[in-house]
């Protein structure tokens, strides 16, 4: 039992020490199934010969960081010492031969790094143990811990390495540990993808970048009152953003202690929180970027920034309107290097202004060029 204990320890130095790029890969929202296999070490009490391990897995990701997933394991051993006999519940003897093994767990998984291709996790689970032929007057409890990392080979498709220890057990009984080490393939399905990128001509600007970035405005204002039920949440940032790092875990809602559930979408330098849960009314709620929160160059704001605004009522149901270009309608002879700007009666999503919703034309003619909301 040490030496597997001393194999464990390594195989978990070897996942931890890997190096770790920095793309990310783990979605929030995502459902990854995959199939796997590997070798299984008996603890010497229950009198089972090491064998091989297959089996499948298929689970969700709530958040970047935290998962769940139900495994399905199988494995079909020998008995060891067949001369053994005084057998106790989770013991073989004398009277067998093969036996087949079921492990079925829900396992809990934490991404220490969803960042990088490379994401090291901790898993606890809880299931069940079934041996035939019977070893016990129902299935043996089990309960399991372990390590893993998965790497990612393309965006849904990644090698995972677990590394387990599984404790069967009749309760308030005897316990034995079976260590487990396989490899296997995942799929991943769906969740927001979330990637950094850097548009061509900002890369010598972030070369030299070693300013920390800052939020310069948000949407509702900080003490902002009679906000309404259905409006999204923005904050807006003194550059352009690294979007790979303004997710649910730096862009945090709370109505008092709780936590708001929604999505975090970003455009240009505009980071906007839309809540999938209930939002009520007449309730004091506290918004929080992180200073998990970095631009371009990989600088973090400084301090967490924290604003707080009451909702109303009632949900917004009034369209927006233009109340102010620049140029203005009609105008002549403007210069040939000003920007063209409208202003509108209330807060707009920055991610339904683009250049698809706000058009220039010479004539018939488009004009490229950028859009921004501030």
């Amino acid at each position: 039992m040490k030496a597997m204990y001393r194999a464990a320890l390594m195989a978990a130095a070897f996942v931890f020490l890997l190096p770790l790029p920095a793309r990310s890969e783990i979605r929030e929202g995502s459902f990854e199934a995959g199939l796997f296999g590997g070798y299984n070490f008996f603890e010497n009490g229950q009198n089972l010969k090491d064998r091989p391990v297959f089996g499948g897995r298929l689970g969700y990701n709530f958040t970047r960081h935290f998962g769940i997933e139900g495994a399905l394991e199988s494995i079909h051993s020998h008995v060891d010492d067949r001369t053994k006999t005084g057998d106790k519940e989770g013991e073989f003897g004398s009277t067998m031969s093969g036996v087949d093994i079921a492990f079925y767990h829900i396992n809990a998984l934490y991404h220490f790094m969803p960042e990088g291709r490379f994401n090291p996790f901790v898993l606890v689970g809880f299931g069940g143990a079934q041996y035939s032929p019977s070893i016990s007057t129902k299935d043996m409890a089990a309960f399991n811990v372990g390590v893993g990392a998965k790497y990612w080979v393309t965006d849904n498709i990644a090698f995972r390495i677990d590394l387990k220890d599984y404790m069967v057990t009749e309760l308030f009984q005897e316990s034995y540990h079976n260590i487990g080490v396989t490899v296997g393939l995942s799929f991943a399905f769906g969740g927001e993808k979330v990637q950094a990128y850097q548009r061509p001509a900002e890369a010598a600007v972030v070369a030299g970048d070693t300013t920390a970035p800052t939020v310069i405005y948000t949407s509702p204002e900080d003490g902002a009152t009679g906000v309404a039920i259905n409006r999204d949440i923005n904050a807006t940032f003194s550059e352009p953003m690294d979007r790979a790092t303004l997710n649910t875990s730096t862009f945090i809602v709370n109505r008092g202690t709780m936590p708001v559930t929604g999505k975090v979408t970003f455009a240009d330098k505009t980071a906007t929180f839309t809540p999938t849960s209930e939002v009520s009314s007449g309730a004091l709620y506290t918004a929080t970027i992180t200073t998990g929160a970095k631009d371009r160059a990989g600088n973090a704001l400084a301090n967490n920034y924290v604003w707080s605004f009451t909702t109303g009522m009632a949900a917004d149901t009034t369209a927006p309107t233009v109340i102010f270009t620049s140029p203005v309608h009609g105008a002549t002879a403007a210069p040939v290097n000003q920007k063209v700007q409208a202003a509108f009666s209330e807060v707009m999503d920055p991610a339904t202004l683009n250049a698809a919703t706000f058009t220039v034309k010479q004539g018939t003619t488009p004009v490229a060029g950028k859009v921004t909301a501030l």
